[in-house]
């Protein structure tokens, strides 16, 4: 939605403002630092890891957030 790659330009206060005008609140706002996911393989902590790995169970940070509030 916001482009990852501009610095400094506001890009969480207008996902809050957002959150705010559509859910009443940041309280289901999800915030990631997409820094942190730029390995290879760092979808996985997102998304969870695909059938035949360890952890598939689990889930991701991303697939378990939505799961556990309903939007």
């Amino acid at each position: 939605m916001i482009n990852k790659n501009y610095k400094w330009i506001g890009k969480t206060e207008l996902s809050k403002s957002i959150a705010e005008q559509v859910f009443g609140g940041e309280r289901k706002l999800l915030i990631f630092d997409m820094s942190e996911y730029s390995a290879e393989q760092s979808d996985q902590r997102l998304i969870g890891a695909p059938p035949g790995y360890v952890g598939y169970d689990s889930g991701g940070e991303l697939t378990n957030a939505v799961k556990e509030n309903s939007f």
